[in-house]
């Protein structure tokens, strides 16, 4: 579990915490509110995008910053 948390140079990132968290929140409401999420569908855009956009962003960033490959 630890090994989660720990960046590329093996110490333990905050932002990595961060995310899983924010992912867990999102998943969260996904459940408990699905009766809302069905109903109205921008809800649904915007849980989804909050899980899949923190990748996302960080592979964009990468190839802009001509990073490694990720």
């Amino acid at each position: 579990m630890k090994d989660i948390l720990k960046s590329e140079q093996g110490k333990t990132s905050e932002g990595r915490l961060f995310a899983i968290l924010g992912k867990g929140v999102a998943l969260w409401m996904l459940i408990a509110f699905a009766e809302s999420v069905i109903n109205q569908e921008w809800i649904l855009g915007i849980l989804l995008a909050t899980l899949i956009a923190p990748k996302l962003f960080e592979k964009v960033l990468y190839l802009r910053a001509g990073g490694k490959d990720v």
